[in-house]
């Protein structure tokens, strides 16, 4: 299925703009696009975590994915490679309009191809250690100043299932086990997450 992704921002006439390249580009390419899908960059986290596993859901292996701009597959530089990431796993073929790229996850002898998914994992591995040293910084700074460090005690930490827990709750109470929560609902749009840890969360947030 070749299927065209639109990122939806404050501005309606961008939509417009990402849709008119989109159809002038399969046209060029000889492209049928099957379906539209997007994904409101301007929703709050927990609703564009939803979005962003109904956007995956809606993928099969070698389906075709057409992307006007990189950009608009996210909020942050991090959010943009973790997303190409995962479509890159699924066997998911990319084509990015803007940067002209096409990426074919199932091409393995293909040398550009192979360089250009090496050097997005290194990106993101980057923006990954880049993001840890700052805190770390933040938390030596803290320390020397004789700040406390941590969550005062009695407040839950941020998990990484916060953005789900509405989700999770939902299909809790419909009787889904925590192991079909993780391997059906969760895995496609997170990383290490375990039937363990989500007892825990869930223990630990009394749900």
């Amino acid at each position: 299925m070749n299927i065209a992704y639109i990122g939806v921002s404050k501005d309606k006439s961008d939509s417009l703009i990402q849709k008119k390249a989109i159809i002038n580009y399969a046209l060029k390419k000889d492209l049928s696009i099957d379906e539209y899908i997007s994904i409101d960059l301007l929703s709050k986290k927990e609703k564009m975590e939803r979005e962003v596993h109904d956007f995956f859901t809606s993928f099969k292996e070698n389906d075709l994915l057409v992307i006007y701009d990189m950009s608009k597959l996210g909020r942050s530089t991090q959010e943009v490679l973790q997303l190409i990431s995962k479509l890159l796993n699924k066997k998911i073929i990319l084509h990015f309009i803007k940067e002209d790229l096409f990426i074919n996850p199932n091409n393995t002898k293909d040398l550009r191809n192979q360089t250009i998914i090496n050097l997005l994992g290194i990106i993101s591995s980057l923006e990954k250690e880049v993001l840890s040293n700052r805190v770390k910084e933040a938390l030596s700074i803290r320390k020397e100043k004789g700040l406390a460090l941590g969550k005062p005690k009695g407040v839950n930490q941020k998990s990484k299932y916060d953005a789900h827990k509405e989700r999770i709750v939902e299909l809790k109470d419909l009787g889904v086990s925590l192991s079909q929560i993780i391997n059906k609902h969760l895995k496609p749009v997170m990383e290490s997450c375990t039937v363990q840890s989500l007892s825990t969360y869930l223990k630990r947030r009394s749900l």
